[in-house]
């Protein structure tokens, strides 16, 4: 009677961890807008609540996969006391340590899938809110010149429209990583068959988020949404008509707002003129050596600009001094310059804000607080051994759930291919982004691995 007894106690104790753990994911997109530091809370409080109720339930997971995942962590630690052994106290070896909570974050995310634990539906609603609210004030902002809450546009940027996030210029990227649960998973999850009406929903929500993202002036999200669309076109045969339908509007929607928005056009304008020069910049200047300058070590743009502020023409046109539009080249250059210095281990965590400083003595070159690229970031941070392994994690998972397939029903399939293809996207090698270890990416890429890495079965998430 006791042993019974205790258990249900156990039982009784771990539902209500389970409905706690519900309602943080359902707060967990809307951390995204609140700030980093209710992001970071949220994640923490699902890793030690998760811990205390699913402790038992670790042999559920992918031994393997945990395995990589776990070591991927370590190697972070690892590298980054490496890169400063002679002085532990570095903030650099505390944020090694600190990144080390989206490790549970995703075992217990996974775990908590697998077991059938996971809300989906609570979580949707959820992103629903909050992707519409800030779409539609977005497009208020843009048209009335102040958004629902009276704040004015362009207010903290002269291309930016942030609609109540005020001076966090991130509108147009919360919206493109969270717009497709609402476009997808309600009409393929929630119902059985493709209805007509839900139809016109996929298209006007697809043209409300496209429209968000054009004025908000998040240009690479916009991207990203175009090829998201694409590959769910190639994937998903039950919603060609409707994305052909939503990519043709778009566009119409595109063109218009350049035309009639000059400052719209010459945004988007230098855009596309910055891709097409990035190459170019890459290949003319990644190869040149300047050992008189390595010799001085003086600040380029001491040598570059004269006492009136004016440029030295001479300098200018011995080291080739180039414009480049936003500045990203120049950080790429600079971060490939700098991982070539450390290939293997890399530099630690977060150290390309400090380590870009030993390059300014160069021509064509910036610094910023990370390197604007997932791919470079990793490679700095962790060189090419933590990059390997990072890439081998996601080959794994994506092998291990891609091999069940098989054994899902379409629904279940389509499920799996839109977490693909968000993975993919989000993973896009030659985009910009913002840091690969910054609270925001790391949440939402380790949240999208856990969700494929735990599901099995439509049951897994309570849709209904």
């Amino acid at each position: 009677m006791t042993k019974y007894f205790i258990k249900m106690q156990i039982k009784n104790f771990n539902e209500i961890n389970y409905k706690i753990l519900n309602i943080l994911f359902f707060i967990f997109p809307i951390s995204f807008l609140i700030g980093n530091a209710v992001l970071n809370l949220t994640i923490i409080s699902i890793s030690l609540i998760g811990t205390i109720s699913l402790y038992d339930k670790f042999n559920l997971l992918n031994k393997k996969i945990t395995f990589i995942a776990t070591s991927f962590f370590i190697l972070i630690i690892l590298f980054t006391y490496l890169a400063n052994i002679k002085d532990l106290h570095n903030e650099q070896f505390f944020k090694s340590l600190k990144y080390l909570r989206y490790l549970p974050f995703f075992l217990i995310t996974s775990i908590f899938i697998n077991v059938g634990k996971f809300n989906f539906r609570y979580f949707l609603i959820s992103v629903t809110i909050s992707v519409l609210l800030l779409s539609f004030d977005i497009i208020f902002q843009f048209f009335f010149g102040v958004n629902i809450f009276g704040f004015k546009a362009y207010e903290y940027s002269q291309y930016h429209l942030s609609g109540f996030l005020k001076e966090e210029l991130i509108a147009g990227g919360y919206i493109q990583r969270f717009c497709f649960f609402v476009l997808l998973f309600y009409p393929i999850l929630f119902t059985k068959k493709i209805k007509i009406k839900n139809s016109y929903i996929f298209i006007f929500l697809s043209v409300i988020f496209f429209t968000s993202i054009l004025f908000s002036g998040n240009r690479m999200p916009l991207i990203m949404f175009l090829l998201t669309l694409f590959l769910f076109f190639l994937f998903i045969k039950k919603i060609r008509y409707q994305i052909i339908a939503s990519i043709l509007l778009s566009i119409m929607i595109f063109f218009s707002s350049i035309k009639s928005q000059e400052n719209l056009k010459n945004y988007y304008v230098s855009f596309f003129d910055n891709i097409v020069s990035a190459s170019n910049f890459l290949s003319s200047n990644f190869k040149n050596k300047y050992p008189e300058l390595e010799k001085e070590k003086i600040f380029f743009d001491k040598k570059l600009l004269k006492e009136d502020g004016t440029v030295n023409q001479k300098i200018k046109k011995k080291y080739n001094v180039m414009v480049f539009g936003s500045g990203h080249s120049a950080i790429y250059l600079t971060a490939i310059e700098l991982w070539t210095e450390k290939p293997f281990i890399g530099s630690g965590i977060k150290s390309f804000k400090t380590r870009c400083k030993t390059k300014l003595h160069l021509p064509n070159r910036a610094c910023e607080s990370h390197p604007h690229n997932y791919y470079l970031d990793i490679l700095n941070d962790v060189g090419i051994i933590g990059t390997l392994l990072f890439i081998y994690l996601i080959f794994s998972i994506l092998k291990n759930k891609i091999s069940t397939l098989k054994k899902l029903s379409m629904k279940e399939n389509v499920f799996i291919f839109c977490f693909l293809v968000l993975i993919l996207v989000e993973l896009f090698p030659i985009r910009s982004s913002g840091s690969f270890f910054g609270s925001s990416n790391s949440s939402f890429l380790f949240f999208l691995l856990a969700i494929i890495n735990g599901y099995k079965k439509k049951k897994n998430l309570k849709l209904y």
